[in-house]
């Protein structure tokens, strides 16, 4: 059984999420929000991802997958993301826009969508990863713990 990490976002559960953390074409400033977690002992590293449970079906067969990532992050440490501090881009996975960053919500729509945010407490570092697959399988061979939040925009 993987327990729950107790994951904080500027946002509750279920609650939009804050402007400043959306895309600038929608008024945001495409800041990535912060995070935080319970410690685990026995973790290594963290990984963090963030994508869109909502993408139109167009989409979907665009890019071939199910979901639209806006954020994969791994090899953090459990207060890089709640102090600001700024993410290598070797700990970076290319998102589903080509970039190495966080890239935010942008519902294309303007229909509201369903973010989630995951957090992983990974029993090892991770060798470097290429693809948004790598990293998924990655942090499925070494979760300890999880948790997620999902926010609307």
């Amino acid at each position: 059984m993987i327990l729950k990490m107790n994951l904080q976002a500027p946002f509750q559960l279920g609650q939009t999420i804050p402007k400043k953390y959306v895309c600038k074409a929608l008024g945001g400033s495409d800041l990535s929000p912060p995070l935080s977690w319970d410690s685990v002992p026995k973790a290594k590293s963290y990984a963090v991802m963030c994508y869109d449970l909502d993408i139109p079906k167009k989409v979907k067969i665009k890019i071939e997958q199910n979901y639209w990532f806006h954020w994969l992050v791994y090899n953090l440490t459990e207060t890089q993301l709640q102090t600001g501090q700024k993410i290598p881009l070797k700990n970076l996975v290319k998102n589903t826009a080509a970039k190495y960053q966080y890239v935010g919500m942008c519902p294309p729509n303007k229909s509201p969508h369903r973010y989630r945010f995951c957090v992983y407490a990974l029993k090892k570092k991770l060798n470097k990863i290429e693809t948004i697959n790598q990293f998924i399988d990655s942090v499925n061979e070494n979760k300890i713990k999880e948790d997620s939040i999902i926010g609307l925009f």
